[in-house]
């Protein structure tokens, strides 16, 4: 009878307090979740400017594509120098995932892992860059990539990090959840609002779009743009 009488009163204990312990915590996470209002679902809009920016990269011959890249203003187009390796002369870019332009080197850095190109004049629209981006943790962002060598693939995760520095005296990145995967490398990175938060540079020890990436932040972009004397 005691035996009995103890898991009686074990079981009632625990139907008791774990939907009150599951109440407490839904009330936390929505009073969170007021204090920083952010979308859930990404407007049409904001994913139509994106598209418009997605680039992805060929070096030929052939048509596989090896990464992604992002349409500046003036036809221009930024993705990582590791993406092109150092065959610079024969890259080429797809804006519809079907026809292959080639594009002449205007810049390149290795500290940064970038490299500017230039589209043909009557290859491009024009365009401007976005907002920047204050990156914070835990907020949702986006990407277009060629993720596995497939064109405008969307990509969904969140930032986990807004500075990360892997080695002193070395720039910092954004890290990242959930946007990095083969092939995603050169891909402009968005919060759900549309704010730019860079460029999506490697995975640290992924395993196929949920894990670490690295972002080089939009601001690094830019500067190197500025240095690079491209027209914004």
């Amino acid at each position: 009878m005691h035996h009995r009488h103890y898991n009686l009163r074990d079981q009632l204990y625990r139907y008791l307090t774990l939907p009150m312990s599951m109440a407490l915590l839904g009330a936390m996470l929505l009073s969170c979740s007021k204090e920083l209002p952010l979308p859930v679902t990404l407007d049409s809009q904001v994913a139509e400017r994106a598209l418009k920016q997605s680039a992805s990269v060929n070096i030929g011959p052939g048509e596989r594509i090896i990464g992604s890249a992002m349409l500046l203003p003036n036809g221009r187009i930024v993705t990582n120098l590791h993406v092109v390796q150092h065959r610079t002369d024969s890259v080429r870019i797809t804006l519809d995932g079907a026809n292959f332009i080639p594009v002449k080197l205007i810049a390149k850095d290795t500290q940064t892992d970038l490299a500017l190109f230039q589209l043909p004049p009557d290859e491009y629209s024009d365009l401007s860059l976005p907002e920047i981006a204050d990156p914070q943790a835990g907020i949702p962002i986006f990407a277009y990539g060629a993720a596995f060598g497939l064109h405008q693939s969307y990509l969904q995760g969140y930032i986990s990090h807004p500075e990360r520095r892997l080695e002193k005296d070395t720039p910092h990145y954004v890290q990242t959840q959930g946007i990095t995967c083969p092939g995603m490398s050169g891909a402009p990175v968005y919060t759900l609002r549309g704010h730019w938060v860079g460029i999506n540079r490697a995975a640290y020890g992924y395993s196929v779009g949920t894990g670490i990436g690295l972002i080089i932040p939009a601001s690094t972009v830019r500067a190197f743009l500025d240095q690079s004397g491209a027209e914004n």
